[in-house]
């Protein structure tokens, strides 16, 4: 009798998270009506992610032929599906009020449900830190983070 192959999670997640990246490479978000300046840093985190998922199968696929127990990003599924809520909602509430909002409320969320150590501490410097990068993309780099729907509408 032949012994079934386990497909690790990880490696489902990865695949996954590949086919999403390089169905928005391949223009399944219309990149091909913005300019190029618009489609720079979107297409370079599709990149990112989909070389990260690939390095992600080859480890877990590597991991499991040596019988090796390794500690992975999924390791809880709970965990996984939360933070990908998570994304979800930054997501949305980035398009409702902008780049700096979502980005501090996505950092509150993180450290409360996560339970970090000196959550205060964190958010007080990722608040800072994301102001500084606002402020850099848009004064210096002249790439305008999105402002969201409602904030245009009231500022």
């Amino acid at each position: 009798m032949e012994k079934k192959r386990h497909i690790p999670f990880e490696a489902i997640m990865s695949f996954v998270m590949m086919i999403i990246s390089g169905a928005i490479i391949t223009d399944g978000m219309f990149i091909h009506k913005l300019s190029w300046d618009a489609i720079q840093y979107p297409l370079v985190c599709c990149l990112v992610v989909f070389a990260m998922a690939m390095i992600e199968i080859v480890k877990s696929l590597a991991g499991q032929k040596k019988k090796e127990k390794t500690e992975s990003i999924y390791h809880n599924r709970k965990n996984f599906f939360l933070v990908a809520g998570m994304l979800i909602a930054y997501v949305i509430l980035m398009w409702l009020f902008g780049f700096m909002f979502s980005s501090i409320a996505l950092t509150i969320c993180f450290t409360v449900l996560f339970k970090i150590q000196k959550p205060v501490l964190i958010n007080i410097g990722a608040g800072i830190a994301i102001i500084a990068i606002y402020f850099v993309f848009n004064k210096i780099l002249y790439i305008f983070l999105p402002k969201g729907m409602l904030f245009n509408l009231f500022f």
